[in-house]
């Protein structure tokens, strides 16, 4: 077997390693808001893992709605529920 064949088959395994044995993380969303200043102001937490991977949120008309990588739709909670 040549060394470039070893170094091949090397990279499978690992690779095949990884994706089969790494622990993948339970699913769960986060969105911060901060202030002008930098300070966190409200910090929304989804566990259950409803929205997953949050990929960011948008205020308007007084809602919140979040987006997710993964969800098969956006979220959507009222500012006053929210903190805000």
């Amino acid at each position: 077997m040549s060394r470039r064949t070893r170094i091949g088959l090397g990279l499978v395994v690992m690779l095949l390693a990884y994706l089969l044995l790494w622990p993948v993380p339970p699913a769960y969303g986060h969105v911060i808001a901060f202030d002008e200043q930098g300070l966190v102001v409200a910090d929304l937490q989804d566990p259950q893992g409803a929205l997953p991977e949050t990929s960011g949120a948008t205020e308007h008309g007084g809602r919140i709605y979040v987006q997710s990588l993964h969800a098969p739709a956006l979220g959507m909670i009222d500012r006053s529920a929210a903190g805000l």
